[in-house]
């Protein structure tokens, strides 16, 4: 069990946290210029790309149907994870830590800003980082910025209602 927390802290680490949330953030702004994310939605975003079911359903998700077709695969007949939905919420609270840590991780790097009166996150650059990004983690990347493009035209009740989750 030791050598399974070791492997989890290896890949779910708050380096890789950071830039899953910078490219969440860059997805969002993309789709929605007019807008940036609130804090509280970058507590759901490494709960879902960290997690192998989520992100899977996720990758599939075209981004005209939106976060609403992505909760909809959960109940489909062939899937039945309606329990994986609901779990989110619960995978965010364990998650909580790694996330405060990826997000401070994210603005000290300067990929992203918070603006502390509006509580609002926004990409201070849409370009990778100049160092190399290994091609193992560019799905995940690719993921997370889907999610933002999907979250993008909603409020936070409308991400926390088709999403199950609590802000």
């Amino acid at each position: 069990m030791e050598v399974l927390n070791y492997e989890i802290k290896n890949v779910q680490n708050p380096a890789l946290g950071a830039i899953i949330l910078w490219k969440f953030t860059v997805g969002w702004e993309q789709e929605n210029p007019s807008t940036s994310p609130q804090l509280p939605v970058l507590f759901i975003v490494l709960p879902i790309v960290f997690h192998e079911s989520t992100d899977c359903l996720l990758h599939g998700t075209m981004i005209k149907t939106g976060l609403r077709g992505f909760a909809s695969k959960f109940s489909k007949n062939v899937n039945v994870k309606a329990d994986l939905l609901l779990s989110i919420n619960d995978r965010a609270l364990v998650m909580r830590e790694l996330t405060l840590h990826s997000l401070s991780l994210s603005i000290g790097t300067g990929l992203i800003s918070l603006n502390i009166k509006s509580c609002m996150v926004h990409a201070i650059s849409t370009a990778y980082p100049k160092t190399t990004i290994p091609t193992s983690i560019l799905p995940l990347l690719n993921d997370a910025n889907q999610l933002g493009r999907l979250c993008s035209s909603l409020t936070l009740m409308e991400i926390a209602s088709i999403l199950k989750v609590r802000f």
